[in-house]
């Protein structure tokens, strides 16, 4: 869940940790000029777009409820191995309930369950050089959703992904989306009969999955769908060379542009079908942190706020 911290600041709130505090900074949002344009009513306090990555409704806020996995039907394994639909259990039932109280009182705004994601960005009505956005809380794997190009750029450090809310019991939940990784469901593959090779095929989809569930060959093939062609797209770190991470960087991104004719110019690399490898081990600029201006930055906050939240 990103939250804009000035509009925090602007009203005097702190970082709600409970389903109550945040129906209540949506509410000091909806009613306060919390963008401090002098007009108490252009606030959206909470908008989000009918498909992506972590958009669900849900997903976050349901999880101070009960523990439901937003993606796969909203299944999981309970501690006997048992495994259930959260939608079936009162913990769903009373977050339901929370998120019709968002509703009613005009937090949630009304056409978030059928706009895409081009809309909410024109929903932020973001231009270089304004400062008054619209949005209060926006769902979402990233920045991108809500605010993209050059105010992206300027305006991005204004949000904050705020950690899980609290429920009943003081504990915060999150979702564990690893399986999401391990094993995409959207990935499969087929050998028709009029394949001349099937052996050949049957190896280049085998090929793919190298590593997944081991260390086969390091995940070479996951490496080069990841990041491309060693010498050509990264580089080996430089000594020293720290990731997003603070540990000892793995790799260094090229960062000088790719001409057009060259052969891999956005044609080195397969991502879907990189699975679990991530980028904590990019090498980052000596010195700098995620709130500096460098081509990385943006990366290095996404892994420090999941580090940290997470």
């Amino acid at each position: 869940m990103n939250v804009n911290p000035k509009w925090l600041d602007n009203l005097g709130l702190k970082q709600p940790n409970t389903p109550q505090e945040f129906k209540e900074v949506l509410i000091a949002f909806r009613d306060r000029d919390a963008n401090g344009n002098g007009n108490p009513n252009d606030e959206i306090p909470l908008a989000f777009s009918k498909d992506g990555a972590m958009v669900q409704i849900d997903g976050f806020l349901m999880n101070a409820f009960q523990y439901t996995a937003a993606y796969f039907d909203r299944l999981a394994v309970d501690s006997t191995g048992k495994v259930y639909a959260s939608y079936t259990t009162d913990g769903y039932r009373a977050g339901l309930k929370y998120l019709r109280e968002l509703w009613d009182e005009d937090l949630i705004y009304k056409e978030s369950f059928v706009q895409d994601r081009t809309t909410l960005v024109r929903l932020n009505a973001m231009n270089v050089g304004d400062e008054y956005q619209k949005l209060g809380a926006v769902p979402a794997m990233h920045r991108g959703y809500y605010i993209t190009g050059d105010a992206a750029v300027e305006h991005w450090r204004e949000w904050i992904a705020i950690p899980p809310l609290m429920d009943a019991g003081g504990n915060r939940v999150a979702c564990n989306y690893e399986s999401a990784y391990r094993y995409n469901p959207a990935y499969k593959a087929m050998i028709n009969a009029e394949a001349k090779d099937p052996g050949l095929a049957f190896r280049y989809i085998d090929m793919q999955w190298d590593g997944w569930y081991d260390d086969g060959d390091q995940y070479e093939v996951n490496k080069i769908a990841a990041m491309g062609i060693k010498g050509v797209n990264w580089f080996d770190p430089d000594p020293g060379g720290v990731g997003y991470d603070g540990l000892p960087a793995t790799q260094k991104l090229n960062r000088d542009p790719m001409p057009e004719d060259h052969p891999y110019y956005n044609n080195a690399g397969f991502g879907v079908l990189a699975g679990p490898l991530k980028h904590a081990g990019w090498q980052v600029p000596a010195g700098s942190t995620y709130m500096d201006d460098h081509p990385s930055a943006y990366e290095q906050y996404l892994w420090w706020v999941t580090d940290v939240n997470y």
